[in-house]
C-alpha cells in the first residue's frame, strides 16, 4: 500500500465538495434566517454574543474571554433553539469539507492519482498501523457522521485498484 498508493477519485470528491459547499451554504442561511441577521457563524465571540445576548438561553459555561460555544455546550443547549442543531449541523460538515475533503485532494499524487503514506506499526501500542499523512489518520466518527452521505464506496480502495 505504501508503494502503489491508494486510489482516490479525486473528481467524486470535489463533487462531494461542491455538495458540501451548497450544504453549507443553505445552512447558514437558514440561521441567519432564524435569528434575524448575519453573523460570522465561524466566530465564538459572535456566535457567543447572538446565542447567549439575543436568544438568551442558560449561560452553561463562560471562557476568559466570553460565552463556550463549544460542542458540548452547544448539545445541552440544542432544546432551546432550533438554530443550535443547525450550528452543530454546519460544524460537522465544514470539518468534513475542510479537513478531509480538502485535505485528501491535497494528498492526491497528480501523477498517480493516489494517496502514497508510510504505515508504522511500532508507533501504536495496540500494533495497529499508525500512518505519517495526517489525512491518513482520519477519526472513523467524523466520516461516519457525514460521508456516508457521499457516496463513499467510489472513493474507498478497493483490492485490485492498489
Amino acid at each position: 500500500m505504501e508503494r502503489k498508493g491508494i486510489r482516490v477519485d479525486a473528481e467524486e470528491l470535489k463533487r462531494y465538495g461542491q455538495e458540501l459547499a451548497e450544504q453549507l451554504e443553505e445552512i447558514m442561511q437558514s440561521i441567519y434566517h432564524s435569528v434575524g441577521m448575519e453573523f460570522n457563524i465561524n466566530s465564538p465571540k459572535q456566535l457567543g454574543e447572538i446565542l447567549f445576548e439575543k436568544l438568551q438561553p442558560p449561560i452553561i459555561k463562560k471562557t476568559k474571554t466570553g460565552y463556550s460555544t463549544d460542542a458540548e455546550v452547544l448539545e445541552k443547549l440544542e432544546p432551546y433553539h432550533p438554530m443550535v442543531g443547525k450550528i452543530l449541523h454546519y460544524r460537522t460538515l465544514a470539518k468534513l469539507q475542510s479537513t478531509y475533503v480538502e485535505g485528501l485532494l491535497k494528498e492526491v499524487r497528480p501523477d498517480t492519482g493516489k494517496v502514497h503514506t508510510y504505515y508504522r506499526q511500532t508507533i501504536a501500542a495496540t500494533g495497529r498501523l499508525s500512518a505519517n499523512t495526517r489525512i491518513c489518520r482520519t477519526s472513523r466518527s467524523a466520516w461516519r457522521k457525514g460521508a456516508r452521505s457521499a457516496r463513499c464506496s467510489s472513493l474507498r480502495s478497493r483490492a485490485g485498484e492498489f
